[in-house]
């Protein structure tokens, strides 16, 4: 970590939309993931731009491809052809429902046969071409198997990468990557709590994998500095000690977020009593046993609001689950938290990857509204793909 600092007072935190991360496949249940570097550290993930053939052929969306590349892509209908434009002189050109293509450079066309024949997708009509074809127009390396273990763990059979930087040697680290949204694959924020009553000071633990990834300090804000004031422990392992000096009885949150606000987390703080001083709390709390569900999923678990100094903070813990034989993808979903007056309370996005039939995921998240809301339903919103 290059290094960490105070921002003083309350700031409007940037909630992240999470994209659709779900990958379609032609008579093929693998998912492969495409990988396209920017920088030097830094690479973007794209997780629908392929499709996997009957004889395991990792299959590539011509258009989209060539819009991220900043390629040209186009069209000759009436001889059922498509192009990969690097350049007006470098191009690859394929034909529907052929095996065959062309590689032109500096006016030298060669011929070239794919193990698989190029086609229009059934799921979204797109041109397909093999995967690895487009290596004459740029760096490319396909990565499966062993070494790749935490993308596995996210749902993914193999990873493609295009460069036009430099050559491809590795998988890229997967904490160096991040969806077009900005999100990260792998989250690096994490904290040993959410909640916690305090009556004297204290450490938070916070977690930061891979601190050394330059561009990514670490930022804490306080939102009642009258209830308790922050400072950061000696940073070591991954850990960063967030000291807690409490001055007043009352409740307040600590936001710690990365600087480009591609991560953050809540952290709920209840100062029931402070040393040398008899005074309590007072707060109140009540807990409610909250569902949704339809025909694919069930999210159920407990919402607890804690009250106190006219603070109120709410903190749902709980699972969702599939339903369906199949996996689901809830990559752009959001869960809704409402009270019958219809007062928005939350919205909290999650970000899930083929969820396995029968399966539970955890969900845990803590908002604050100043209205207290006794009368709370929960609603989820989503696609399926």
């Amino acid at each position: 970590m290059k290094y960490m600092k105070l921002v003083v007072g309350i700031i409007t935190l940037l909630v992240i939309v999470y994209a659709v991360r779900t990958n379609h496949a032609e008579a093929s249940t693998k998912k492969y993931l495409v990988l396209v570097q920017e920088d030097s550290n830094k690479w973007i993930a794209y997780d629908n731009l392929t499709e996997v053939t009957t004889n395991g052929s990792t299959m590539l969306k011509a258009k989209q491809f060539s819009d991220i590349m900043d390629f040209t892509y186009a069209k000759n209908t009436s001889k059922k052809q498509f192009s990969i434009k690097r350049s007006k002189g470098r191009y690859n050109t394929y034909t529907t429902n052929s095996t065959k293509y062309t590689y032109t450079s500096k006016g030298k066309t060669t011929n070239k046969k794919a193990k698989f024949k190029s086609y229009k997708s059934k799921i979204d009509n797109s041109n397909l071409c093999i995967a690895e074809s487009v290596k004459s127009l740029c760096n490319y390396r396909i990565f499966t198997g062993d070494g790749i273990q935490e993308y596995q763990d996210i749902g993914y059979d193999g990873v493609l990468c295009y460069s036009l930087k430099e050559r491809i040697t590795k998988v890229p680290n997967i904490l160096y990557v991040r969806y077009s949204d900005g999100t990260g694959l792998k989250k690096r924020l994490s904290s040993d709590v959410i909640y916690a009553d305090v009556d004297a000071d204290g450490y938070v633990n916070i977690t930061l994998l891979d601190s050394v990834i330059d561009g990514m300090p670490v930022v804490y804000q306080v939102g009642d500095e009258n209830v308790l004031t922050c400072s950061w422990g000696e940073f070591s392992n991954d850990i960063a000690p967030l000291y807690v000096h409490v001055k007043s009885v009352g409740m307040t949150f600590i936001n710690v977020f990365l600087e480009d606000y591609s991560e953050y987390i809540t952290i709920v703080i209840n100062v029931k009593s402070v040393p040398g001083s008899m005074s309590t709390s007072g707060s109140s709390s009540w807990s409610l046993p909250i569902y949704v569900a339809d025909s694919n999923y069930r999210i159920s678990g407990t919402l607890t609001c804690s009250s106190s100094s006219g603070q109120n903070f709410y903190i749902f813990s709980g699972t969702i689950t599939n339903l369906t034989p199949d996996e689901i993808s809830l990559g752009s979903s959001t869960l809704n938290f409402n009270t019958s007056e219809g007062l928005w309370i939350y919205n909290y996005r999650i970000n899930i990857l083929a969820l396995k039939p029968g399966m539970s995921w955890p969900i845990s998240c803590v908002f604050y509204s100043e209205k207290k809301c006794e009368n709370v339903t929960m609603s989820l919103s989503t696609a399926y793909h």
